[in-house]
């Protein structure tokens, strides 16, 4: 065993215990954050399709993005293709707080990251993204 799994996970505790600051600047939650980056990640995408992505329920999306379309942050529109679905936008002052709150994160990267190999970093995300992949395409 390498424990890779329990490494991956203290560096997602760890990531969102520099993120949470952040976001709460913002005025945001970690989940309505989570929501917003799914959101601007799609473009447009269904409230049911943000639920999967996330592994929500779609009655917690929905009640999630009334909440933040009510604080102007989302935009809900009907699909153009089907009518009965909820399309999902971020909204362009949204917009500029992710990018606030990405540059911010992307500081704190490059200074954990500062005096690291960088062919050795290069070599943990190859490895990285291939565990990725492989854990994507199986069924486990």
């Amino acid at each position: 065993m390498t424990g890779l799994f329990r490494r991956a996970a203290g560096l997602a505790d760890l990531q969102n215990a520099l993120l949470d600051p952040l976001v709460k600047r913002e005025g945001l939650t970690h989940a309505s954050f989570q929501l917003l980056a799914t959101v601007r990640a799609g473009g447009r995408i269904s409230q049911a399709e943000a639920a999967r992505i996330l592994g929500l329920s779609a009655a917690t999306v929905s009640e999630a993005a009334a909440d933040l379309a009510a604080k102007g942050c989302l935009a809900r529109e009907r699909s153009d293709e089907d009518r009965r679905l909820q399309v999902l936008r971020v909204t362009p002052a949204t917009d500029e707080v992710l990018d606030r709150i990405a540059r911010d994160l992307k500081k704190i990267e490059e200074r954990v990251l500062e005096g690291l190999d960088p062919a050795a970093l290069r070599q943990a995300c190859e490895t990285l993204d291939r565990v990725i992949e492989r854990m994507a395409e199986r069924e486990l």
